[in-house]
């Protein structure tokens, strides 16, 4: 602060008028406000701004920080400053007091407001004093002595110029640096102000100021630390892949089940080993002799498709085998007593399990399952043949086990997929499309063709100008003659439209041993015509002990033929004229359809008396083997001119959803016909 400040004419009243505690009160011409905390070292002992600031040479690296108040007259209240415990705030200073002079205690206080004099720099007690208690604070600490105790000089060159030696062992890091500036050295013995001044350099500052590498070295992260850290992150993110990829993933390819012994009411029995996710169609588990199969006629087939079973641990849920399906659902077509779930169908010993449980689920007593192949694996034409050991006992009715194939465009448990195509096998535009074959006599309670030859142009048909359909073959459903107590095997084909009484012409049907085989009294009903004969079984081949192999060949057409066997043994045979041309109805075919396996085991009354004191729980299907022997390949699911994947795929609703039982209530279309519609 300029000289000139302290010889004003009139004296100037530093202290706030009526400000009694409060020292921010804003005054008019002058605010005044506390000082910060000041170093001790501070050679100013006083600070006070009225437009300008006071400078020392040791004070301005730290008040050059500090904010001018240039825009409004501000006051700052002295204080006395007390070093290194010379004095105390509670002990009054030395002061020579003058006569007219009024005299205030020089600590610190809000209450204690200053009435300074102007009418002279040298006049001030209050300086003076200050000026010699500097001094006799200088003496105590062996400060040197400065020439001139005048408090009030310009900032001058610092008089401490002794140059610091840096040590030997100092001069040898040449990579380590001081954040200090070097511009005032000097004995910290000497000087204690080095202890509070940052521009000082001091002996053991090495101790205290990190060494760097050099540039170059600055991302050397090989060494213990930086080994660790960088394993730590690796290890981090490996365990967050496998938490939120790797364990889901493991999760949907195994599935764990409780072994039955902890869980009595489960039907799962043993551990579930994994299967590999594809395979060709032939199992390589098929033995090499069974690579070709001669008919009965002796025609050479070759096998096409196989699956031995033999991985222990299957599962059949959606998504989990490449060629089969379990369903959940009910099969309310047949009243069925049981609920079909997944969980009761897996690979066990070699074998293929269907096992049939007093199990309650879905408020149904018993449960049991069925497997499909539908629109994964299909085939037309040629020899099909499973190796089957029945479920429960030959002498006692009851369970309904069977092994069958069904036209891919309708799936079997889905309603309105089968609704206007099961059982047709039919390509004439006559009465046989119409509802109720157009006969009041109620020879059939079917809602009509869907897909007749003779649909208009573009209707929703898979193959426009082919009649289509869903029809239906039984390779074997197995029951039991109370007569006799013995098992019995029904091997059927269904067909639409119908016969008059559902009576086929019997002349192109054979029976191979009329002594184990004979026509089955039933033939259909208002929703099948059914061609059946029944073949007696011995009853060593239930429930494991023994195996059984039931076939089907048959060749697609007009011309075509259906022939069974039971063992190497065929049991009956009929061709297509037997359901050829009849009245109002015309040719019938043997299935033209790509065709899906269906093996399942039921109960029902509507199939047979089921005998509830006899039987017993669990009853297990077992299946060792299925194999598809063809002259020329043809396992497909879109035939040439019969695809049905395409059609399937637009109409999910018929297809997935089983809740719904009639087309109507798919909201698709019925597709017009040129016979019933105009076009």
């Amino acid at each position: 602060m300029k000289k000139s400040h302290w010889s004003n004419d009139t004296p100037v009243d530093y202290s706030p008028q009526n400000s009694g505690n409060n020292w921010n009160v804003r005054s008019s011409g002058t605010v005044h406000r506390p000082l910060p905390p000041t170093p001790c070292h501070f050679e100013t002992q006083y600070q006070e701004s009225y437009g300008d600031a006071v400078w020392n040479s040791q004070q301005s690296p730290y008040n050059q920080s500090y904010y001018l108040f240039q825009d409004e007259n501000v006051s700052f209240p002295r204080r006395r400053i007390v070093s290194h415990g010379d004095y105390s705030e509670d002990e009054p200073a030395y002061q020579t007091k003058q006569e007219n002079v009024e005299y205030y205690d020089n600590s610190f206080s809000s209450q204690s407001p200053r009435n300074v004099y102007t009418d002279g720099y040298k006049a001030y007690n209050d300086i003076q004093d200050y000026a010699s208690l500097d001094y006799k604070r200088k003496s105590y600490m062996n400060y040197p002595e400065e020439p001139d105790n005048n408090y009030w000089h310009e900032p001058q060159e610092s008089v401490y110029t002794e140059e610091y030696i840096e040590p030997e062992s100092r001069k040898t890091n040449k990579g380590s640096f001081n954040t200090y500036k070097n511009t005032a050295k000097s004995d910290v013995g000497n000087n204690l102000d080095t202890l509070w001044d940052p521009t000082v350099t001091e002996p053991d500052d090495y101790l205290h100021n990190p060494t760097f590498k050099d540039r170059k070295k600055d991302y050397y992260f090989f060494t213990k630390r930086g080994i660790f850290n960088i394993g730590s992150l690796v290890f981090l993110i490996l365990g967050v892949m496998f938490v939120f990829i790797g364990y889901p993933i493991m999760l949907y390819i195994r599935r764990a089940y409780d072994d039955a012994h902890s869980c009595p009411n489960c039907i799962r029995t043993l551990p579930i080993d994994l299967l590999d996710a594809t395979r060709s169609l032939i199992d390589p588990d098929t033995p090499l002799e069974f690579y070709e199969r001669k008919s009965k006629d002796g025609k050479i087939y070759k096998i096409v498709f196989s699956d031995e079973f033999n991985k222990n641990g299957r599962t059949f849920y959606p998504g989990d085998d490449q060629f089969w399906e379990a369903v959940d659902l009910h099969y309310w077509s047949t009243m069925s007593i049981e609920w079909y779930d997944p969980d009761a169908i897996t690979t066990n010993g070699g074998f293929l399990e269907i096992r049939l449980d007093a199990f309650r689920n879905h408020d149904l007593n018993y449960r049991s399952g069925m497997l499909q192949s539908w629109n994964k694996l299909c085939f037309k034409g040629g020899i099909i043949e499973a190796s089957i050991s029945l479920p429960g006992r030959g002498d006692i009715s009851g369970f309904w086990p069977a092994f069958w194939a069904m036209g891919n465009l309708g799936r079997p448990g889905f309603g309105a997929s089968t609704d206007g195509v099961w059982p047709y096998s039919y390509d004439t535009c006559d009465v046989g499309i119409t509802p109720n074959q157009s006969d009041s006599n109620g020879i059939s309670s079917l809602p009509g063709m869907r897909f007749p030859n003779c649909v208009c142009p573009n209707s929703d048909h898979p193959s426009p100008g082919k009649g289509r359909g869903a029809p239906e073959i039984d390779i074997i459903e197995a029951s039991v003659d109370l007569s006799f107590r013995l098992g019995e095997a029904s091997q059927s084909v269904q067909f639409a439209p119908f016969d008059d009484l559902y009576t086929p012409n019997y002349e192109h049907m054979k029976i191979y041993n009329k002594e184990k085989t004979h026509i089955n009294n039933y033939r259909g009903n208002s929703f099948q015509q059914t061609f059946s004969c029944i073949t007696y079984l011995n009853n060593e081949w239930y429930d494991g002990r023994k195996f059984q192999t039931y076939s089907l060949e048959y060749e697609p057409g007009k011309n075509g033929f259906i022939q069974w066997y039971i063992g190497d043994n065929p049991t009956w045979m009929m061709k297509a004229e037997s359901v050829g041309p009849n009245g109002k109805i015309g040719q019938r075919l043997i299935s033209e359809e790509p065709m899906a396996f269906v093996i399942n085991l039921a109960m029902s009354e509507s199939f047979a008396k089921i005998e509830w004191g006899r039987l017993q729980f669990p009853a297990i299907m077992r299946v060792d083997w299925v194999r598809i022997y063809q002259e020329t390949p043809m396992i497909t699911c879109d035939p040439p001119g019969y695809p049905t994947t395409k059609y399937i795929k637009e109409h999910p609703i018929a297809y997935y959803n089983n809740n719904i039982t009639t087309w109507e209530n798919t909201g698709y279309q019925w597709p017009k016909n040129r016979l019933m519609n105009e076009c």
